[in-house]
Order: structure tokens, then C-alpha cells, then sequence
């Protein structure tokens, strides 16, 4: 593992150190973690997991991990810098399918993004499942407040994002896969379940398309490379979700795009 960047992450611990190396072990790549305080992402998401030739490429910004007093948070940058990581075990060991928007398309940027949204639907679901297994937090801190907020949204009936189906659908996914695929407990398991319910009762249109999701799910191991596949071809099936001009590719096929584009 190497740490480019950083000024307050230093020396991990080594319950990280011990994962990475595993997962370093299993890919046979590097993990290169770069602190990048340029890295602007929708919804405050402050780290990334990159395809790369060489490496496995996580980006992080380090300024969102600070406290008041500009301490870091070292158990939650880890646990972000573990969730990327773990995405580089999928595409590189697991080989998890990938996808690219044609040049072609007339609407390139908000097909990539819907693009975005089905993969790391059903994707985080995975990753999650498998930092439970290993023994990390279920949740990234601010999980409890955003969630807290979103069921007060649904109680008024103000959610910023209501008209927006996919976001609304991808959200109760992640929700309801942190439920069923780790054992959560206290108020998040509470909160979580809670969310769900106000969802059910508020937006009933975008949760007749959220069902339709869970029922692939439930049809479709995800934690395999095959119902991963055959989940997000059901996916791109649905009228919500039809993405014209993409086309599920390998991680073989999507690191060949990258050589060509260099």
C-alpha cells in the first residue's frame, strides 16, 4: 500500500494494513491511495475508487475527515479507504462486469450518470456485505444524520430529490441491502428501518419501482460475478432504468479503453 498526499494520515492502523495486504495479495496490484482535495463529487462523496492499468486507485479527500479541531477521524477515512479498496477486489479479482456509454450518444453525461447509479446500487451492497464479514463499522459516520434528515424530508413531504426516481430508488436500495446484508443493530438498525418505512408511506410511486429492484435482487446472488451480471442486465430491462447507448463490458475490455484513450 502506498500513501500519496496525505499531511494527517500517516500510519494506518493495522487492521487496515492487514486487509489491504490481502486484497494487494488477491489482485496482485498495489493499492495507491492518493489524498486529493480537488476530488468534487454529487452528494458530498469525498472518496472514489478509479480503474487503473497498473494500480488500485482510490482517491480520497483528507480535509473531509477532519474534526473541529482539524484532527482526523482515522476510523472513518480507514473505513472509506477499506470501501474503495474493496471495489478494486470486485473488478480485479472477481472481475465484475463493467459498463461504457457509446461516443455516440446524444445524451452522454446523464446516461453515464444513470449508468453510475445501477452499478453502485447494486455494487456498495456487495462491499458492504464483505467489510461486515471483515469486521468494519457497518456505516460511514454521517449515515445516522443523513438518514434522520431523509425521514424528515418523507414525513413533510420535502425531499429535494422526490422527482427524481432513480436517486430516490437507488437510496432505498442502499438502505434496505445495509439491512439485509449485515446485522445491524441499535439506532441504525432502527433509523434504517424507520427510513424505509416513511419511504413506503410517502413515496409510493418511486417505491413501486424500488420493489422492482428487490425483486432482482432477491432472484439474483449479486455476491457473484453471474448474478451480478444477470442482475444488472434486469436492471437495464426496466423502463426506469433503459440506458440506450451503454454496454456492459469486462474489466478486461474497460482497462483496454483505458490504454486506448492515453
Amino acid at each position: 500500500m502506498e500513501l500519496l498526499g496525505f499531511t494527517k494520515l500517516l500510519k494506518p492502523y493495522v487492521k487496515l494494513q492487514k486487509y489491504i495486504k490481502w486484497i494487494e495479495e488477491e489482485t496482485k496490484r498495489i493499492a495507491l491511495i492518493i489524498n486529493d482535495q480537488d476530488l468534487l463529487l454529487p452528494y458530498g462523496i469525498s472518496s472514489a475508487f478509479d480503474l487503473d492499468r497498473k494500480f488500485i486507485l482510490v482517491r480520497i479527500k483528507e480535509d473531509a475527515y477532519l474534526d473541529f479541531k482539524g484532527d482526523i477521524d482515522k476510523e472513518e477515512i480507514e473505513y472509506m479507504i477499506a470501501h474503495e479498496v474493496t471495489h478494486g477486489l470486485l473488478a480485479y479479482k472477481e472481475e465484475y462486469c463493467q459498463f461504457r456509454i457509446r461516443p455516440s450518444s446524444t445524451n452522454y453525461d446523464l446516461e453515464f450518470k444513470n449508468a453510475v447509479y445501477v452499478f453502485t446500487m447494486f455494487e456498495d451492497i456487495v462491499v458492504t456485505k464483505i467489510l461486515y464479514e471483515n469486521n468494519f463499522q457497518q456505516y460511514p459516520r454521517e449515515y445516522i444524520s443523513q438518514i434522520e434528515y431523509e425521514i424528515e424530508c418523507a414525513r413533510v413531504g420535502k425531499d429535494d430529490h422526490k422527482d427524481d426516481y432513480k436517486y430516490m430508488v437507488f437510496r432505498y436500495i442502499l438502505v434496505w441491502g445495509l439491512l439485509n446484508y449485515t446485522k445491524l443493530d441499535g439506532v441504525g438498525r432502527k433509523k434504517s428501518y424507520e427510513y424505509l418505512d416513511m419511504f413506503k408511506k410517502t413515496y409510493s410511486k418511486q417505491y413501486k419501482q424500488a420493489i422492482k429492484v428487490k425483486d432482482i435482487i432477491y432472484k439474483n446472488d449479486i455476491s457473484t460475478v453471474e448474478g451480478f451480471h444477470n442482475a444488472i442486465v434486469k436492471c437495464l430491462d426496466l423502463d426506469l432504468w433503459k440506458i440506450p447507448s451503454i454496454e456492459i463490458i469486462t474489466t478486461s475490455q474497460a482497462l483496454q479503453l483505458l490504454s486506448q484513450a492515453e
